[in-house]
């Protein structure tokens, strides 16, 4: 491992390879052992293993500005460092390298670990499809133009983890991400700089498939959509998996999602991200084809019976769907995890309480379980509510539930049908486990509204 330290204040080495781990200020160590560019630094010999020390006040520009690092092996690490103590890693105040227009990007092509570095780009900051992975942290990524991305994979098989990055843009229209080609960026912490707030997280990818896991993320800045203009044309966009967890967001967010997803492999989920402290504690939001499901406290419908969250309040399930709702194309989501003992005779049927103001059947809507056997746990039980005539075009209508008290506000709730589904594992399989049975709701019907409970009831089959 060697060092390699740049400053284009005072920067003059061009040969004599690596040094040892240095002390002190850029200005100490003297233009001779210091370079002027990563170009340099890299002509010299950085490479695989080797650390690279910017300096704070290092500004390196360039029409389409490319900075080619290791493509295999250990990697290299970019840090950048205080001025005058070249051995303590800094976030940078100012950029370091700038992509100053009139050529493609400012792209990291190579396997990289960046610290505390200043990107900005006068088209997209790209990570290039030669890079299997790479990694920052306490970066900041900065876009100038409409459209221009602050971190973009614009190919194939890419993958970045981006740790508490800084996102800027000077431009609304500007987006945060662009990734394409079933390419990853994963984000953990972070936020977005309030001097101009663009109105998305993702922007308009084409036809590109992409993966996203967003994780405690400020977005309170981003004003319209998390993503915006993907997934409504028909046929078109490829695979879409974005996942949020608390993350903070707007309180003036249009939506989560702008367009109605039309491929069944497109797939939005929130969970915990709210811009409100007390309800970032049940916050949930699922989007598929065929419909979305969220969080409905309990100023509206809710079942009266189910258990409040810590904060007091008391949640159902929201699901609606559209038209494209079918019941070879359903709207699908999980219900939330409870912890059941399955091996109990007293609690080994599951109940799931539901309500609409349409009439439902068991082609309309069902429940598929998933639970460790109760001799091998390692295999796991299966079985769903559907109708088992898979020849049937008329279902049977649901269970009606007279025990349970359903509320709008706090007024009883009037001209909806309350229903309930059980499931009785003890038949399935040699019965089940002291486990956390996985439930997986289907919803067929088309243009329906649907209220669950979020208690999963146990009882005596």
């Amino acid at each position: 491992m060697g060092y390699f330290y740049v400053s284009s204040v005072i920067g003059g080495r061009t040969t004599g390879g690596a040094l040892t781990k240095q002390t002190g200020s850029f200005a100490s160590l003297g233009a001779a052992n210091v370079y002027a560019s990563y170009a340099d630094a890299q002509a010299d010999g950085y490479g695989s293993g080797d650390i690279m020390c910017v300096s704070e006040d290092h500004d390196e520009s360039a029409s389409g500005l490319t900075l080619t690092g290791p493509q295999s092996g250990d990697g290299g690490q970019l840090i950048c460092v205080d001025d005058a103590n070249c051995d303590t890693p800094v976030k940078a105040s100012s950029k370091n390298f700038q992509h100053t227009g009139g050529g493609s990007f400012l792209t990291y092509d190579g396997i990289f670990y960046m610290c505390g570095l200043w990107s900005k780009a006068a088209n997209d900051i790209v990570i290039a499809s030669t890079n299997t992975f790479s990694m920052s942290e306490d970066c900041t990524f900065e876009a100038d133009g409409s459209f221009d991305r602050c971190l973009n994979i614009s190919a194939d098989g890419g993958y970045h983890l981006a740790i508490n990055p800084t996102f800027k843009v000077n431009n609304t229209a500007a987006h945060l991400i662009g990734i394409g080609g079933g390419s990853v960026i994963d984000v953990v912490g972070g936020s977005v700089d309030a001097a101009v707030k663009p109105a998305a997280v993702f922007g308009d990818m084409g036809t590109r498939g992409f993966t996203s896991r967003l994780d405690g993320v400020d977005f309170t800045n981003v004003t319209n959509y998390i993503l915006e203009d993907i997934g409504g044309t028909i046929g078109s966009d490829d695979n879409i998996s974005v996942r949020m967890r608390g993350c903070k967001v707007a309180s003036g967010l249009t939506a989560f999602v702008e367009e109605e997803f039309t491929n069944y492999t497109h797939r939005f989920e929130a969970y915990n991200c709210s811009s409100d402290s007390a309800a970032a504690e049940y916050q949930f939001h699922v989007q598929g084809y065929g419909g979305y499901v969220d969080d409905q406290d309990d100023a509206g419908i809710h079942r009266d019976e189910s258990m409040a969250f810590p904060g007091g309040e008391k949640v159902s399930l929201h699901c609606v769907t559209n038209g494209m709702a079918s019941l070879a194309t359903p709207f699908f989501f999980d219900l939330p995890d409870w912890a059941v003992d399955l091996s109990n005779a007293s609690s080994n049927k599951l109940r799931v309480y539901l309500v609409s103001t349409d009439s439902l059947t068991d082609l309309d809507f069902w429940l598929r379980v998933m639970f460790p056997d109760g001799t091998n746990k390692n295999l796991w039980n299966h079985a769903d509510t559907r109708n088992p005539d898979r020849l049937a075009t008329v279902g049977v209508t649901l269970s009606s539930d007279t025990g349970s008290t359903w509320k709008d506000g706090a007024s009883p709730l009037t001209g909806y049908n309350l229903y309930y589904i059980d499931i009785d594992t003890s038949v399935i399989g040699n019965g089940g486990a002291n486990s956390v049975p996985k439930l997986r709701a289907f919803a067929a019907k088309p243009n329906a509204v649907i209220y669950l409970c979020t208690d999963i009831g146990a009882l005596a089959a």
